[in-house]
C-alpha cells in the first residue's frame, strides 16, 4: 500500500513541477478553466461536456508528455543535436495538433448550440446555408489539407 501512496505522491509532484516550470501548460489550464466556466454558465448537455473535458485533458496530458520528452532529451544530449531537435519539434507538433482539435471541438459544441450570438446583420449569412458544425468541420478539413499538401519539398 505504501508503494502506491509513494507513486501517487510522485505523480502529484510531477504535475506540480510541470505547472510551476512550463508557461504553456499554465495557458492551457487557463483555457480549460475558461471553457469549463462557459460550459457551466451555458448549461452544456452532459455528452458535450464530456467531449470538452476529454479534449482539455488530452491537451494538458500531451503537454506534460512533451515536457517530459524535452527534459529527457536535454539530459541525454545537453549539446545541440539535429535528431533531438526533430524529436522536440514532433512532440510540440503533436501538442499543437491536439490543441487545434480541442479548439475545433469546442467551436462545434458552442456554435452549434448557439451559445454565442452573432450580430443580426452578419455580412454573409452562412448560418442559413450550413450548420456551424459543418462550417467548422470544413475549416478543419481545409487545415488538414494544407498541412498535407503545402509542406516543404525535400
Amino acid at each position: 500500500m505504501k508503494r502506491y501512496f509513494v507513486s501517487f505522491i510522485s505523480a502529484i509532484n510531477g504535475i506540480k513541477k510541470t505547472v510551476t516550470t512550463q508557461c504553456n501548460i499554465r495557458i492551457q489550464l487557463f483555457a480549460a478553466l475558461l471553457v469549463m466556466l462557459l460550459a457551466i454558465y451555458y448549461d452544456i448537455p452532459l455528452m458535450h461536456l464530456i467531449w470538452l473535458i476529454t479534449m482539455c485533458f488530452m491537451v494538458i496530458v500531451l503537454e506534460m508528455v512533451n515536457t517530459a520528452l524535452e527534459m529527457i532529451l536535454n539530459f541525454v544530449s545537453p549539446e545541440y543535436h539535429p535528431l533531438a531537435k526533430i524529436s522536440k519539434d514532433i512532440a510540440a507538433g503533436a501538442v499543437l495538433l491536439t490543441s487545434l482539435m480541442a479548439v475545433f471541438v469546442g467551436l462545434i459544441i458552442f456554435l452549434d448550440l448557439n451559445v454565442f450570438d452573432f450580430p443580426p446583420r452578419f455580412p454573409i449569412d452562412f448560418l442559413k446555408c450550413f450548420s456551424m458544425s459543418r462550417m467548422v468541420s470544413g475549416l478543419m478539413f481545409f487545415v488538414c489539407l494544407c498541412l498535407l499538401f503545402f509542406q516543404k519539398k525535400r
